[in-house]
């Protein structure tokens, strides 16, 4: 009896992590990872991306809005879509591989202006630009943050 509890709640915590994990499991070598000391930190010409961590939200009239979250951490990546345009949601891989075409197509860097960013990630993820609010927040490898709020 001991071992077909152990073994059924051995199960269910496994099937519970696989269900809502967004951790992605097939993340390429190049991929910059978030480092604990930011003074470690290195730039490479050879990274996938020039940041660690993304997190934009978009709201829309309606109560719509999309979300597409990121994060490279030693401990692994997490990846996340949930949209309400188009009643989509991606998770782990399924959001990575979504993601990465969007995330190579972005030229802005921790320098770029504020507007500019939100014009690419709006031209990058397809989204209207009549939001009523856009937030976004940002960890380059270079180790700036950049966090913004804009509304219409």
């Amino acid at each position: 009896m001991k071992k077909y509890f152990l073994l059924t709640t051995s199960l269910s915590f496994l099937l519970l992590a696989a269900c809502s994990s967004d951790e992605v499991t097939n993340v390429p070598d190049n991929a910059p990872t978030e480092q604990n000391n930011a003074s470690t930190e290195t730039t490479s010409t050879n990274e996938l991306f020039n940041f660690t961590k993304f997190n934009v939200d978009v709201s829309y009239d309606g109560q719509k809005s999309f979300d597409a979250e990121y994060e490279n951490e030693p401990s692994g990546v997490e990846a996340k879509i949930e949209d309400d345009l188009t009643n989509e949601v991606l998770n782990g891989d399924a959001a990575y591989t979504k993601l990465e075409p969007i995330f190579k197509s972005f030229t802005f860097t921790s320098a770029t202006p504020d507007e500019e960013i939100a014009q690419q990630v709006l031209q990058g993820f397809n989204l209207p630009d009549n939001y009523v609010e856009f937030e976004i927040d940002i960890e380059f490898t270079d180790g700036v943050k950049k966090e913004f709020t804009l509304r219409k």
